[in-house]
């Protein structure tokens, strides 16, 4: 079963942001130009009673009572057949709808706003070529380099990587995205899947390093990524291990679209099914993470996993299905659901060295909200699985006073000595 309880790991902040500001005047001014036009546009509807493409466009006139009678009107009006002159006017709207998007991009990052720069630029974008699109994003980047908002910085790489793959840029966006990896957490994605995972570099690191050991990190049910990031980033110390927390699905109850932000709705939609579409996502997802790291940052061949909670589930799966790709496995409160492969997989006797973890105090030991069984049958559930497949480096303790926890420092101090 589900373990939807929120993750105990907590978001460590890197330093005192800076208060909410306001827009600035040329901004404000802009976005009442580009509210006037979304009126016109509207008005032009209403007269040719292009009622659909008009309620579109009423949405971003603002408030004024003169939007709301003519989105009242459009909502009363019979619709008419598509004007051909509409095709022409939407190109026109479009263009100035442009325009007047970059232009309040450059006003927000002239005012130290990143954030209100990406705003601007997202409402803007379908409008933008390619080209236009990858000189705003690249502006974006330049002034905002230094932004503590590493979520905000990842989504415009990202955005950035999507239109432009070996441009002359590319190296400039490398760089970058290796600096905020390093200061704090970077948001990647492989080009393969659409999954994407939380990545810091320890402190150590730096280009033309071998074998980097990765240590994969898979969330509780509260899905907060990048707190969980930041938490076991700040036990690490200054271990030489890559941290990877993926962006899972098969951990958590409903796919809460707050807790998925990087994901659109299809994605989400498509994977809500409890029937084993997640874990294929999450193992086909991972892949193209490790992957990808292992292209561009020479990680070992083999990694470690730890899986708290709901995380369980995936860290149990992997374990189970390619033990011989894994150094170390700890399950820190773990749930443990799907049934084990039918056949033994293949690996290496005695196999990777696997540490169960169990909080004295977790008031899900017994049961989950009611329903059995809780921690303790789901470790022992998954113990019997991995015994049966000849896995026998296992160890497994109560920790005294613990309550349901991720026992991140006790992941790290699996590297400070050598496996058995």
């Amino acid at each position: 079963m589900f373990l939807a309880v929120c993750c105990t790991t907590a978001v460590l902040p890197l330093g005192a942001q800076k208060p909410a500001d306001t827009a600035s005047s040329d901004e404000l001014a802009l976005t009442t130009a580009m509210r006037k036009l979304a009126l016109q546009r509207a008005q032009w509807c209403l007269e040719h009673r292009q009622c659909a493409e008009g309620l579109r466009a009423i949405g971003a006139a603002g408030t004024d009572p003169q939007a709301a009678r003519v989105k009242a009107a459009l909502e009363a009006a019979t619709p008419a057949d598509e004007s051909p002159l509409l095709p022409e006017k939407r190109k026109e709207w479009n263009a100035k709808e442009a325009a007047l998007g970059l232009k309040l991009v450059a006003a927000a990052l002239k005012h130290g706003s990143l954030a209100r720069a990406y705003a601007a630029f997202a409402a803007a974008r379908e409008h933008l070529d390619p080209a236009r699109s990858l000189k705003a994003l690249s502006e974006m980047l330049r002034a905002g380099r230094g932004d503590k908002d590493v979520a905000l910085l990842s989504r415009i790489l990202s955005a950035a990587e999507d239109i432009d793959t070996e441009g002359k840029e590319r190296t400039f966006r490398r760089e970058l995205r290796d600096e905020i990896a390093l200061r704090d957490g970077v948001l990647l994605k492989s080009a393969t899947h659409a999954m994407v995972a939380w990545v810091a570099l320890p402190t150590t690191w730096k280009p033309g390093l071998k074998n980097v050991p990765v240590q994969v990190a898979v969330e509780g049910a509260g899905s907060n990524f990048l707190g969980a990031l930041r938490h076991f980033r700040a036990q690490r110390g200054d271990r030489p291990v890559i941290l990877v927390v993926p962006c899972t699905f098969s951990n958590t109850n409903a796919l809460d679209a707050t807790r998925y932000p990087d994901y659109d709705a299809a994605i989400l939609a498509a994977n809500e099914p409890r029937d084993g579409r997640r874990f294929r996502f999450d193992a086909d997802g991972l892949r193209a993470i490790l992957d990808l790291l292992h292209r561009e940052y020479n990680t070992a061949e083999r990694f470690s996993i730890t899986g708290f909670s709901g995380g369980g589930m995936l860290t149990w799966w992997w374990l189970l299905h390619h033990p011989a790709e894994l150094e170390h496995v700890l399950l820190a409160c773990g749930n443990f659901q799907e049934p084990a492969p039918e056949s033994a997989p293949a690996f290496t006797e005695p196999g990777p060295d696997i540490h169960l973890l169990i909080g004295e105090k977790d008031g899900f030991n017994e049961d989950v909200f009611g329903q059995k069984p809780g921690i303790i049958g789901q470790t022992d559930a998954g113990e019997a699985a991995a015994r049966a497949f000849g896995l026998t480096r296992i160890t497994r303790r109560v920790v005294p006073g613990a309550g349901h926890d991720s026992f991140a420092a006790e992941v790290w101090k699996l590297y400070d000595t050598p496996r058995r």
